[in-house]
Protein backbone atom coordinates (compact mmCIF):
# COMPACT_ATOMS: atom_id res chain seq x y z
CA UNK A 1 0.00 0.00 0.00
CA UNK A 2 1.59 3.68 -1.07
CA UNK A 3 4.17 1.95 -2.94
CA UNK A 4 4.83 3.66 -6.35
CA UNK A 5 7.24 2.64 -9.07
CA UNK A 6 7.97 0.35 -11.64
CA UNK A 7 10.87 -2.72 -11.62
CA UNK A 8 11.79 -4.84 -14.79
CA UNK A 9 12.21 -8.65 -14.17
CA UNK A 10 14.41 -10.89 -15.98
CA UNK A 11 15.28 -14.32 -15.31
CA UNK A 12 16.46 -17.52 -17.13
CA UNK A 13 14.21 -20.10 -15.34
CA UNK A 14 10.68 -19.44 -13.62
CA UNK A 15 9.00 -22.24 -11.66
CA UNK A 16 4.69 -22.32 -11.61
CA UNK A 17 2.91 -24.98 -9.06
CA UNK A 18 3.56 -28.44 -9.66
CA UNK A 19 7.00 -27.49 -11.45
CA UNK A 20 6.26 -26.34 -14.62
CA UNK A 21 9.20 -24.28 -15.52
CA UNK A 22 9.18 -21.14 -17.76
CA UNK A 23 12.81 -20.83 -19.49
CA UNK A 24 13.06 -17.79 -19.94
CA UNK A 25 10.71 -15.43 -18.12
CA UNK A 26 10.46 -11.63 -17.65
CA UNK A 27 8.14 -8.80 -17.46
CA UNK A 28 7.39 -5.49 -15.32
CA UNK A 29 5.87 -4.77 -12.33
CA UNK A 30 3.84 -1.82 -11.21
CA UNK A 31 2.41 -0.09 -8.53
CA UNK A 32 0.33 3.49 -8.32
CA UNK A 33 0.09 3.85 -4.84
CA UNK A 34 -3.85 1.82 -5.10
CA UNK A 35 -3.01 -0.99 -7.89
CA UNK A 36 -0.34 -3.91 -8.39
CA UNK A 37 0.17 -4.73 -12.20
CA UNK A 38 2.42 -7.58 -13.22
CA UNK A 39 2.61 -7.02 -17.09
CA UNK A 40 3.88 -7.94 -20.24
CA UNK A 41 5.04 -11.48 -18.82
CA UNK A 42 6.59 -13.04 -21.36
CA UNK A 43 8.25 -16.58 -21.52
CA UNK A 44 8.59 -19.99 -23.20
CA UNK A 45 6.91 -23.01 -22.28
CA UNK A 46 6.90 -26.49 -24.29
CA UNK A 47 8.81 -24.90 -26.91
CA UNK A 48 5.52 -22.50 -27.59
CA UNK A 49 5.15 -18.83 -25.81
CA UNK A 50 3.27 -17.59 -22.62
CA UNK A 51 2.06 -14.18 -22.36
CA UNK A 52 0.28 -12.84 -19.73
CA UNK A 53 -0.88 -9.37 -17.55
CA UNK A 54 -2.26 -9.43 -14.45
CA UNK A 55 -3.56 -6.36 -12.43
CA UNK A 56 -5.08 -6.25 -8.27
CA UNK A 57 -6.29 -3.56 -6.58
CA UNK A 58 -8.53 -2.81 -3.19
CA UNK A 59 -12.09 -2.53 -3.98
CA UNK A 60 -15.09 -2.29 -1.97
CA UNK A 61 -14.99 -6.19 -1.50
CA UNK A 62 -11.80 -6.90 -0.95
CA UNK A 63 -9.40 -7.40 -4.34
CA UNK A 64 -10.12 -6.86 -7.60
CA UNK A 65 -8.20 -8.98 -10.18
CA UNK A 66 -8.24 -9.38 -13.27
CA UNK A 67 -5.88 -11.26 -15.74
CA UNK A 68 -4.87 -11.83 -19.29
CA UNK A 69 -3.18 -15.31 -20.32
CA UNK A 70 -2.23 -16.44 -23.93
CA UNK A 71 -0.62 -19.77 -25.15
CA UNK A 72 0.80 -19.94 -27.98
CA UNK A 73 1.90 -23.68 -29.71
CA UNK A 74 2.74 -25.28 -25.79
CA UNK A 75 3.35 -28.72 -26.26
CA UNK A 76 0.66 -30.52 -23.98
CA UNK A 77 2.90 -32.47 -22.48
CA UNK A 78 4.03 -29.54 -20.48
CA UNK A 79 0.67 -28.45 -19.34
CA UNK A 80 -0.23 -30.56 -15.83
CA UNK A 81 -1.26 -29.93 -12.70
CA UNK A 82 -1.20 -32.75 -9.79
CA UNK A 83 -3.23 -35.09 -12.04
CA UNK A 84 -4.83 -32.94 -14.78
CA UNK A 85 -3.23 -32.87 -17.79
CA UNK A 86 -3.57 -31.47 -21.73
CA UNK A 87 -3.28 -34.42 -24.22
CA UNK A 88 -0.03 -34.61 -26.38
CA UNK A 89 -0.45 -31.91 -29.21
CA UNK A 90 -0.09 -28.43 -29.49
CA UNK A 91 -1.58 -25.90 -27.50
CA UNK A 92 -2.54 -22.59 -27.92
CA UNK A 93 -4.87 -20.30 -25.43
CA UNK A 94 -6.79 -17.21 -24.75
CA UNK A 95 -8.38 -16.60 -21.19
CA UNK A 96 -9.35 -13.61 -19.53
CA UNK A 97 -10.19 -14.13 -15.55
CA UNK A 98 -11.98 -11.39 -13.11
CA UNK A 99 -12.28 -12.18 -9.26
CA UNK A 100 -12.99 -10.31 -6.32
CA UNK A 101 -12.53 -10.90 -2.68
CA UNK A 102 -11.09 -10.51 0.87
CA UNK A 103 -8.93 -14.06 0.74
CA UNK A 104 -7.36 -16.22 -1.58
CA UNK A 105 -10.05 -19.04 -1.03
CA UNK A 106 -12.96 -16.44 -1.64
CA UNK A 107 -10.69 -15.03 -5.06
CA UNK A 108 -10.87 -18.25 -6.11
CA UNK A 109 -14.69 -18.85 -5.17
CA UNK A 110 -15.11 -15.80 -7.26
CA UNK A 111 -13.17 -16.72 -9.86
CA UNK A 112 -15.36 -15.81 -13.95
CA UNK A 113 -13.86 -15.12 -17.54
CA UNK A 114 -13.86 -17.57 -20.68
CA UNK A 115 -11.54 -18.22 -23.46
CA UNK A 116 -11.02 -20.89 -25.85
CA UNK A 117 -7.97 -23.50 -26.38
CA UNK A 118 -7.14 -24.42 -29.44
CA UNK A 119 -5.81 -28.39 -29.62
CA UNK A 120 -3.63 -29.22 -32.85
CA UNK A 121 -2.48 -32.64 -33.59
CA UNK A 122 -3.52 -34.08 -29.96
CA UNK A 123 -3.70 -37.51 -29.55
CA UNK A 124 -6.07 -38.21 -26.69
CA UNK A 125 -4.56 -41.95 -24.95
CA UNK A 126 -7.58 -44.28 -23.55
CA UNK A 127 -10.11 -43.42 -26.31
CA UNK A 128 -8.98 -45.86 -29.27
CA UNK A 129 -11.60 -45.45 -31.82
CA UNK A 130 -11.34 -49.28 -33.11
CA UNK A 131 -13.24 -49.89 -29.38
CA UNK A 132 -16.33 -49.91 -31.47
CA UNK A 133 -15.57 -52.38 -33.88
CA UNK A 134 -14.35 -54.49 -31.15
CA UNK A 135 -17.79 -54.03 -29.49
CA UNK A 136 -19.91 -54.58 -32.48
CA UNK A 137 -17.94 -57.69 -33.57
CA UNK A 138 -18.48 -59.07 -29.49
CA UNK A 139 -22.22 -58.58 -30.13
CA UNK A 140 -21.98 -60.24 -33.27
CA UNK A 141 -20.74 -63.28 -32.36
CA UNK A 142 -23.06 -63.75 -29.64
CA UNK A 143 -20.09 -62.50 -26.61
CA UNK A 144 -21.82 -59.77 -24.83
CA UNK A 145 -24.82 -61.00 -22.52
CA UNK A 146 -24.86 -57.67 -20.12
CA UNK A 147 -23.31 -54.38 -19.38
CA UNK A 148 -20.26 -55.93 -17.46
CA UNK A 149 -18.78 -58.48 -20.12
CA UNK A 150 -19.34 -55.41 -22.90
CA UNK A 151 -17.18 -53.64 -20.32
CA UNK A 152 -14.51 -56.16 -19.55
CA UNK A 153 -14.56 -56.63 -23.94
CA UNK A 154 -14.02 -53.23 -24.79
CA UNK A 155 -11.57 -51.39 -22.06
CA UNK A 156 -9.24 -53.45 -23.24
CA UNK A 157 -9.41 -52.52 -26.37
CA UNK A 158 -9.73 -48.37 -25.38
CA UNK A 159 -7.27 -48.50 -23.50
CA UNK A 160 -4.66 -50.10 -26.14
CA UNK A 161 -4.81 -46.54 -28.78
CA UNK A 162 -5.14 -43.28 -28.67
CA UNK A 163 -7.79 -41.05 -30.64
CA UNK A 164 -5.88 -38.42 -33.01
CA UNK A 165 -7.43 -35.21 -33.45
CA UNK A 166 -5.67 -32.93 -36.38
CA UNK A 167 -7.67 -29.54 -34.81
CA UNK A 168 -10.13 -28.49 -32.33
CA UNK A 169 -11.17 -25.48 -30.65
CA UNK A 170 -12.93 -25.93 -26.98
CA UNK A 171 -14.76 -22.28 -26.06
CA UNK A 172 -15.10 -22.28 -22.22
CA UNK A 173 -16.48 -20.20 -19.65
CA UNK A 174 -15.47 -20.15 -15.71
CA UNK A 175 -18.19 -19.03 -13.42
CA UNK A 176 -17.79 -18.70 -9.43
CA UNK A 177 -14.58 -20.66 -9.81
CA UNK A 178 -15.65 -23.35 -11.49
CA UNK A 179 -14.90 -23.87 -15.51
CA UNK A 180 -18.09 -25.18 -18.30
CA UNK A 181 -17.46 -26.51 -21.73
CA UNK A 182 -20.24 -26.37 -23.78
CA UNK A 183 -21.41 -29.64 -25.11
Amino acid sequence: KGWRGRIAFQALRGVLPDGIELQPVGGTVRADGQSLVFEDIKGKIGGGEVAATVDAKPGPNGIALNARLALDNVDGGALRYRALAMPAGRVSLQMTLASQGRSVAALAGALSGSGTVTLESAKFAGLNPRAFEVAVRASDNGQVRDDARLRQIVEPALAAGALSVGSVQVPFTIRDGRMRVAA
